[in-house]
Formats: structure tokens, C-alpha cells, sequence
């Protein structure tokens, strides 16, 4: 049995087990769902803003400068869930 990752976007829902920790920004990828991240991922620009709960990790430093979580920063834990902002 593995992590649990549900993902909102809209009225969309997706859902994934993965065998252990992996990161959001990993998770959504392997999940289909794009979201962008200009910085590759460097946590500067904040453009992969979510909410978050559950088994997620700590706020990253690059996390805390921005005042809000970042999908390419945040590590999935245990069962969570992330909501996404609408498209673009």
C-alpha cells in the first residue's frame, strides 16, 4: 500500500498511489497534470503555487520566502491532497 496523492484542479480530480515519498512536482507529472514551472524548479518564482494538506513536508526556505506552498518544493509524505488554481 503507498501514498495516497489526490489532486483538485477545478472539477477535476485525479488520484494516485505512489510506494513511498515523492515529490509533488515528480507526482503531478507522473499523473498527467501540467502545471508550470519557469524556474525549473528552483522555488523562485512561484508559479506552482497550491494549497496542501496532509502527509506533506515542511515548508522548504524558498517556501517560507514566498508565503505559500510550492508544488516544486513540497515532498508528498503520506496521503495528501493538493489544490490547484484554475488554468491559465
Amino acid at each position: 500500500m503507498g501514498n495516497k496523492i489526490t489532486v483538485r484542479r477545478g472539477g477535476s480530480v485525479w488520484e494516485a498511489e505512489f510506494p513511498g515519498p515523492v515529490p509533488v512536482r515528480e507526482a503531478l507529472g507522473r499523473m498527467g497534470v501540467h502545471m508550470d514551472h519557469p524556474c525549473g524548479g528552483r522555488g523562485t518564482c512561484g508559479k506552482c503555487a497550491a494549497e496542501m494538506t496532509g502527509g506533506v513536508s515542511a515548508p522548504s526556505a524558498a517556501e517560507l520566502r514566498a508565503g505559500r506552498r510550492l508544488t516544486c518544493q513540497a515532498v508528498a509524505l503520506g496521503d495528501c491532497e493538493v489544490v490547484l488554481p484554475p488554468p491559465a
